[in-house]
C-alpha cells in the first residue's frame, strides 16, 4: 500500500472508531493540520509574531499538532504509558495518520474487536488536548498522571 492510499485509510477508519462524534472529529481535524495550536493561530495573523508560541506541556519547542502530540516529552510520557496499560509497542510516527495506522495494526495484532480499534489512540489525542485547554485557558498545570487517568476514564466510558 502506497503512503497516500494508507493515509486514505487513517481518514476513513477514524470515522468507525467507537469514541464520541466530537472525538472522532477532533481527530480527522488533526490529521488535516486544522486545531488552533499556537503555531497556526500564528500562521493565521490570530497571534502576534511577537507571542510566546512554546509548548504548554514542556516549554522546549514550538506548539505546533505535531510537537504537542507527538514529539513532546512530556506527551511522550503519556503516550508510552498508555501503550503499555493496552500491551502494544510504544511507537509515535511520522505524523498522526502515521501514528494513528500504527496503533490501530498494533491493536488488531491483538485481535481488539473491530470498534474499538482506534479508540484509546483519539481517547489519548483528546485527552491531551483537553489538558492543553486546561493549562491555557484555565491556568492549570502539567500533570501527565492526570492525563493518562482521563484517558483511561475515557476508553472505560465507552460501550463496546
Amino acid at each position: 500500500m502506497t503512503p497516500a492510499n494508507r493515509y486514505d485509510a487513517a481518514f476513513k477508519d477514524i470515522w468507525n472508531v467507537n469514541v464520541p462524534l466530537k472525538v472522532r472529529f477532533f481527530g480527522w481535524r488533526c490529521f488535516r493540520n486544522r486545531v488552533p495550536t499556537k503555531d497556526s493561530l500564528r500562521n493565521k495573523g490570530i497571534l502576534p509574531i511577537s507571542s510566546n508560541l512554546g509548548c504548554v506541556f514542556c516549554d522546549n519547542g514550538t506548539e505546533s499538532i505535531l510537537h504537542s502530540f507527538l514529539f513532546c516529552q512530556n506527551a511522550g510520557i503519556v503516550w508510552k504509558e498508555i501503550a503499555e496499560w493496552i500491551g502494544i509497542p510504544f511507537t509515535i510516527g511520522v505524523d498522526l495518520k502515521d501514528s494513528f495506522l500504527n496503533w490501530s495494526n498494533s491493536c488488531r495484532a491483538k485481535k481488539v474487536k473491530s470498534g474499538k480499534i482506534g479508540t484509546v489512540w483519539l481517547a489519548t489525542l483528546w485527552s491531551l488536548w483537553l489538558s492543553r485547554n486546561d493549562i491555557v485557558f484555565n491556568n492549570g498545570s502539567w500533570n501527565s498522571r492526570d492525563v493518562v487517568w482521563s484517558c483511561k476514564a475515557l476508553v472505560k466510558q465507552i460501550k463496546p
